[in-house]
């Protein structure tokens, strides 16, 4: 949970140290690593990233939902090159400091 201006935000975070500074939306755990719960079954207004290089993204959770991302998304700070409608675009979502 955050504030701004008055406002209350609910906020989930998620770090990657890999080298496609891929992000996973679900959670994994026991014994055979099964999927337990998604970051896309709750009611949340941002998701908030950082990459191995620790940049960071503030992701509101209406476009990630909208772009029909259940999996995984990959953390660029710039745009792919490649017109991909399954790539998400997650440049946009750069925080500057």
């Amino acid at each position: 949970m955050v504030e701004k201006d008055g406002k209350f935000y609910t906020v989930q975070c998620k770090a990657t140290g890999s080298t496609d500074n891929a992000i996973k939306l679900d959670s994994k755990g026991g014994t055979k690593g099964d999927a337990y719960d998604s970051v896309l079954n709750h009611p949340l207004d941002y998701l908030f990233c950082l990459d191995k290089e620790q940049n960071m993204f503030v992701i509101p959770m209406k476009d990630l939902i909208q772009a029909g991302n259940t999996n995984s998304i990959k953390l660029r700070t710039e745009k792919s090159l490649y017109s991909n409608s399954k790539t998400f675009d997650t440049s946009k979502y750069l925080v500057s400091l």
